[in-house]
């Protein structure tokens, strides 16, 4: 094997690695933004909300992530009636797709709010910003924050479906070196590692967090 195919071409795998770690953080925020009101409405005591957002994440959770990507690829234009790159249409799709996933763990982590703390809140005289602000919130991402980071890794190797439209990702560029390389072995075993290595060690970091919290929640019920 021949390794110097990598060294070679670094500067353009990392040029595909700066898009997967743009889409990664993009998709992560965007998911964010449009999960908290899936969550929101998922709860809701109303009807219509709560179905139609039930319907929504439903509908995204049980969706293929390739085929969305199509169908946004090739609607979105047709929608906004006019020219969507593949780049904007990946990202969209990848949105789409976490904020169904998201929005599960946001509500798991709003329910894991004790009701004691927020009663005590309202007993103080704190309205419903202030309650939400400095009790709910810090709570609610403080125990879901295990879960995003394992979202997160899931979001980063997804990314790789996005080659499919022609967004030059990691994947994607080592699919164009090897077409002018020849070097399948080298190159997608490099690939491998891009993706095994950082979501191995985040994953771990994940679990380290959720047996942190664990034992802390023993303690407080201990005491």
């Amino acid at each position: 094997m021949d390794f110097q195919v990598i060294i070679r071409n670094l500067p353009f795998f990392l040029q595909g690695l700066q898009v997967t770690a743009e889409l990664t953080v993009a998709t992560m925020v965007g998911g964010l933004i449009f999960g908290i009101p899936l969550a929101l409405g998922r709860d809701s005591h109303h009807r219509i909300p709560r179905y139609l957002c039930l319907a929504l994440i439903e509908v995204i959770r049980g969706c293929p992530i390739l085929m969305l990507i199509f169908w946004v690829y090739f609607l979105l234009p047709r929608v906004v009636g006019s020219y969507v790159d593949a780049y904007t249409a990946g990202l969209v799709a990848l949105i789409i797709f976490n904020s169904g996933y998201s929005s599960e763990i946001i509500r798991a982590g709003l329910r894991s709010v004790s009701h004691g703390g927020v009663e005590a809140a309202r007993s103080t005289g704190m309205n419903w910003i202030q309650i939400a602000r400095y009790i709910v919130l810090p709570q609610a991402f403080t125990n879901m924050t295990p879960a995003l980071i394992s979202q997160a890794v899931l979001v980063y190797k997804t990314t790789s479906l996005v080659f499919v439209i022609g967004v030059i990702d990691v994947f994607r560029a080592a699919t164009i070196v090897n077409n002018r390389e020849f070097r399948s072995y080298e190159i997608f075993i490099f690939v491998a590692l891009v993706y095994f290595i950082p979501s191995t060690l985040v994953s771990r970091y994940s679990r380290y967090l959720e047996q942190k919290r664990f034992s802390r929640v023993g303690q407080v019920s201990s005491a």
